[in-house]
C-alpha cells in the first residue's frame, strides 16, 4: 500500500514529537511493588498451623522518569461532569485527577506502579494505559487520582 510519507519523513515527524516530549517532560517518581527481603527464619516453623516468626522487610522500588503532566479541568467540583469525557472514557473523574504521558521505558515502570509522586503530591493509577503515536506506538497516557490523604 502506498504511503503519503516516505520512511525518512515519518522518522523526522517522530523525532519532532520526541523533541516536544523532551521539552515539556518533567521528572516524576514511580513506586512499584517492594522487594521482599527475608530477615530471619524460625527453625521451629510449623506449616500446618502457619505459625512463623519470620521477619520480612519490604523495600519499595523507586524510579525517577520523565513525563508530560496535564492537570484536569474543573478541579473545584466533586467530580468532573463533562458529559463528553464521561461518555468517551466511562470513568468518573475524581477531584485532582491528572493525565501523564510517558515514553515506552516509562510505560514499563508505570504499568505495575502502586503510586506516583510529583509536585509534592502522591497519586495512584486510575485507569489502564492508552497508547499513542503517529505511525507506531511511541507514548502512553495514564490517568492518576490523588491519594485519599491529599483530596
Amino acid at each position: 500500500m502506498a504511503s503519503i510519507f516516505t520512511d525518512q519523513e515519518k522518522s523526522e515527524l517522530a523525532n519532532l514529537l520526541h523533541t516536544v516530549h523532551d521539552t515539556f517532560a518533567r521528572e516524576i517518581t514511580v513506586y512499584q511493588e517492594g522487594e521482599k527481603v527475608l530477615l530471619s527464619t524460625d527453625p521451629n516453623f510449623n506449616p500446618l498451623y502457619r505459625r512463623n516468626t519470620t521477619n520480612v522487610q519490604v523495600t519499595p522500588k523507586k524510579t525517577v522518569i520523565n513525563a508530560r503532566i496535564q492537570y484536569g479541568r474543573d478541579q473545584e467540583f466533586d467530580s468532573v461532569t463533562d458529559a463528553a469525557l464521561d461518555f468517551q472514557t466511562k470513568i468518573n473523574f475524581p477531584i485532582g485527577w491528572v493525565r501523564i504521558k510517558v515514553d515506552p521505558e516509562g510505560y514499563e515502570l508505570l504499568k505495575d506502579a502502586k503510586r506516583v509522586e510529583f509536585d509534592g503530591k502522591t497519586f495512584t493509577p486510575l485507569s489502564s494505559n492508552r497508547p499513542h503515536g503517529l505511525f507506531a506506538v511511541n507514548y502512553y497516557t495514564f490517568l492518576l487520582q490523588p491519594t485519599d490523604a491529599e483530596k
